[in-house]
């Protein structure tokens, strides 16, 4: 059976990967297309892992080029496994990891229900944010109908506040040492007072210049890569509040 990580964006795979193959056993597969998937490759990415202790149970982190794009996603992985013949090639575990943003934990559950619902997903347990959650579809093709159990799991970042990955990551180093506290507020004081035009046109686009400075310090060998590149020199996972976050991922 296989298992999906559903994500916003390239910085969502990137650390997502971290954790797995730092913390949680998993490698990097050398064959990248287990399952065909209607990926986006202008906008969206999808990297395959494996695990010894989990035979023919890959596991694929899609980035699916931001939230506006999740439930169409979810409605292609549910629909790749209601018609798949092979057992082995359905996808058992699924994962929703997005941003809060605004919304607070009872918007972030009905919009995961809404999800579920336009997919053919029936829930069977409550869905909580953070916990494992049973659910069932209709494999096509059978007659009876054959019902398919699955399990989804919804982790929203920040888990206790407003906001986003960035700005989770950011507060997380300025709680983890006096160091990092200095250099974030630096950081966000600098960012913060620059003007809109040109370079940042949206408040969104803030709390990103603010991570790419941070990290820019942090490892200044790498300063001229690409900030994603520059995100895994950080040991994440010795930061207890990221780790948290992400702990529920050995489940998989």
């Amino acid at each position: 059976m296989k298992r999906i990580i559903l994500c916003e964006g390239k910085t969502d795979t990137i650390l997502i990967g971290h954790f797995l193959i730092k913390k949680f056993g998993w490698t990097y597969s050398k064959k990248q297309v287990i399952i065909p998937l209607p990926v986006d490759r202008d906008n969206e990415v999808v990297k395959w892992y494996s695990h010894p202790e989990k035979r023919d149970g890959e596991l694929a982190i899609w980035g699916v080029g931001g939230i506006d794009n999740l439930p169409a996603r979810l409605g292609n992985v549910i629909e790749r496994t209601q018609r798949e013949r092979n057992p082995k090639n359905r996808f058992e575990r699924i994962v929703l990891f997005f941003d809060r943003d605004r919304r607070n934990e009872e918007e972030c559950a009905n919009l995961i229900k809404e999800w579920a619902t336009n997919c053919k997903l029936k829930l069977t347990d409550t869905l909580q944010l953070g916990k494992w959650a049973d659910a069932t579809t209709d494999l096509f093709g059978k007659s009876p109908p054959e019902i398919y159990q699955l399990s989804i799991l919804a982790i929203v970042l920040p888990p206790d506040g407003k906001g986003n990955l960035e700005t989770f990551l950011i507060d997380a180093l300025k709680k983890h040492s006096d160091v990092d506290k200095h250099l974030s507020e630096k950081a966000s004081a600098f960012i913060g007072n620059l003007p809109d035009e040109p370079y940042l046109s949206t408040q969104r686009l803030r709390p990103k210049a603010c991570l790419g400075a941070i990290l820019s310090v942090m490892s200044v060998d790498w300063a001229f890569s690409k900030v994603h590149e520059r995100l895994t020199q950080v040991q994440w996972e010795d930061i207890t509040s990221v780790l948290n976050a992400y702990q529920k991922l050995d489940e998989l």
